[in-house]
């Protein structure tokens, strides 16, 4: 049994980097260049994502190097862009997989892992922190994660809209591509059937359009109390402004992940007037506030940026970077196995609960039981005000739970 905390690295590095060099010593690629290498699959299509997710990691490597690193090697890291493309982002995972050094796959933002995933189990290499889009995403071994994927970001807006806001009827806006029309499902299927209600209509978004304007008529005509905007933050912005010019009165809802406060309060001004936050991680906690500051401190600090998807890249590294001070080697196999055991890292309130890892396993009531990676499905809602987010019930809601 392994229990962690992230103060152990945010606050107490120095200690448990003492303790790590002590009791297991840097292996194989790490010992002789005193490096040790994670990879991270980015859709180069959404440069917004993209942006974060290397944002977020840069700012935890450059605190988590600047106190030593693990055993003194030095943490880098390297890049993929999947190119849109299925076998391009299989390529990637192979090539991380088949390169000693990669220790982990950390943050990654890719629409395919259907061909993803299947590559870096093959390698036996951890996938720390993806954005779990689609179902293979939600069971694959590889997978660790660091929130609970679309499932928090997304679907959980049902139950803050019908249970914190006291909406009665949903619509969502989803990216046009395969993993994004997945929502739809879980939406009806799962989300909303414990309130005996289903979608009231769901519109594709396309990634390139240079006018929504259409789209946003059909999701206003259809007048749903919530709109949930499952789109990157380039479409949610411009749909925003296209639902709000045409006389949208009920809620949008928009992924933590997708946007904060201030980046709405940059790009949108007083059209973000009726937004809803939908958070994986508690804004006031403590280290959220510690990854602000490091975001700030690398340079990292615009609005654009500060978001729950920079947030779960910088706090994926961190994690592994504790996880591997504990590993018996410091190389990919001893983070595996230091992973796999981890049956309590404490994120001191960043997250609903602690990530017990152990715990991916099959669940009948999430997605009857084929999403064993979905191990924390609540977030929690935040109302846009005056360029804040402010908590509606401060309470965390279960995407699953149904009526409150």
């Amino acid at each position: 049994m392994r229990r962690s905390s992230l103060f152990g690295v945010v606050t107490g590095a120095v200690l448990s980097l003492a303790i790590g060099a002590a009791t297991a010593p840097i292996s194989g690629a790490a010992a002789a260049n005193k490096t040790i290498t994670i990879g991270s699959i980015q859709a180069g299509q959404t440069p917004s994502l993209v942006a974060q997710n290397k944002a977020g990691i840069a700012a935890a490597l450059k605190s988590i190097n600047a106190s030593g690193g693990v055993g003194g090697a030095k943490i880098v890291a390297k890049f993929c862009d999947d190119k849109n493309d299925a076998n391009t982002g299989q390529k990637c995972a192979a090539d991380f997989g088949n390169d000693a050094a990669v220790v982990a796959v950390v943050g990654a933002n890719t629409n395919f892992g259907d061909t993803v995933n299947p590559a870096l189990e093959s390698a036996k290499l951890p996938s720390v922190g993806p954005g779990m889009y689609g179902l293979t995403d939600f069971k694959s071994t590889a997978v660790f994660p660091a929130d609970g994927g679309s499932i928090t970001g997304i679907a959980a807006a049902g139950p803050i809209c019908l249970n914190d806001t006291k909406g009665k009827s949903v619509s969502v806006a989803y990216l046009d591509v395969a993993a994004g029309a997945q929502v739809i499902t879980v939406m009806d299927s799962f989300v909303l059937k414990p309130f005996n209600t289903k979608l009231t209509t769901s519109v594709p978004i396309p990634a390139t359009a240079a006018d929504l304007s259409s789209q946003a008529a059909q999701l206003v005509s259809d007048n749903a109390d919530c709109i949930v905007e499952a789109v990157p933050q380039e479409q949610a912005t411009q749909l925003t402004k296209a639902l709000v010019q045409q006389g949208y009165k009920g809620k949008i809802f928009i992924s933590g992940n997708v946007h904060s406060a201030a980046s709405l309060k940059s790009q949108l001004g007083d059209a973000a007037k009726n937004v809803v936050l939908v958070g994986s991680y508690d804004l006031a906690s403590a280290p959220y506030k510690q990854f602000v500051k490091e975001m700030k401190a690398s340079g990292s600090g615009k609005d654009a940026l500060l978001t729950d998807q920079s947030a779960k890249a910088w706090l994926s590294t961190k994690i592994v970077a504790d996880e591997l001070k504990k590993a018996s080697t410091k190389d990919r196999a001893g983070l595996l196995a230091a992973l796999e055991a981890e049956t309590g890292y404490d994120t001191k309130g960043m997250l609903s609960a602690p990530l017990d890892y152990t715990a991916r396993k099959p669940n009948p009531a999430v997605f009857a039981g084929l999403a064993p990676n979905v191990i924390l499905p609540y977030a929690l809602g935040y109302a846009y005000k005056n360029g804040k987010a402010v908590p509606i019930t401060g309470k965390w809601q279960d995407a699953f739970g149904g009526p409150a």
